[in-house]
């Protein structure tokens, strides 16, 4: 068995045993405590700042304006493979797709850390991981199952996304919004919204060539 094949079947097993949790009436079923707020995300969502990424591959251009973005404003250089999100493309299918980090609400990488060097921003709702307290094990690359978190190519430290302390610079230069910065309830309405405008469009045109 690959370590892929082992990954995927320790993480069906995980949400399988949530899903228990849940059906048991045990707090939320997200790793939660007696109070069922551990990582702090319903306080946050009741302040209403609680906000993430949301891609939509099909209005993905591929021009990886994001990845330049994204090390600019980290590392103030155009550097794609110091990136901390990443565009694959999938050439058979003419496909590009954005992977960000998710930032989840039970984040895998939060509860792999031996040393608890990863914490929930209280401010920007961000999954982050403290420089100072890493010592560099890679368990939470493992963990994650995006597969977004990444060893620098330069500082050879542990790197994920941190929302760019709550205004990413990602979302911001994406000339077709597949990547967009919006609050957990609102993104996926944007997300649908954008992909009728464009079947709407496409219908346009077909009638137009009638």
């Amino acid at each position: 068995m690959s370590w892929r094949d082992n990954f995927h079947e320790n993480h069906v097993r995980r949400r399988r045993s949530r899903g228990s949790s849940r059906s048991q009436g045990q707090g939320l079923g997200w790793g939660a405590d007696d109070d069922g707020d551990k990582w702090g995300v319903v306080a946050l969502k009741k302040k209403g700042i609680l906000k993430t990424l949301f891609t939509n591959p099909r209005t993905c251009i591929g021009c990886r304006s994001c990845e330049l973005a994204c090390s600019f404003n980290h590392y103030k250089e155009n550097n794609p493979a110091r990136a901390l999100l990443r565009i694959i493309k999938i050439e058979e299918k003419s496909l590009d797709i954005p992977v960000v980090c998710r930032h989840c609400t039970s984040a895998p990488c939060m509860e792999s850390c031996p040393e608890k060097s990863i914490v929930r921003d209280p401010r920007t709702g961000a999954v982050k991981i403290l420089q100072d307290r890493c010592i560099g094990c890679k368990i939470c690359i493992s963990a994650c199952p995006f597969g977004i978190i990444v060893v620098d190519p330069k500082t050879h430290e542990v790197k994920k996304c941190d929302l760019c302390d709550g205004n990413p610079a990602c979302a911001k230069v994406c000339p077709t919004g597949a990547i967009v910065f919006a609050r957990v309830d609102v993104g996926p309405r944007i997300l649908m919204r954008s992909s009728t405008e464009k079947i709407e469009k496409n219908l346009a045109k077909l009638g137009g060539e009638e």
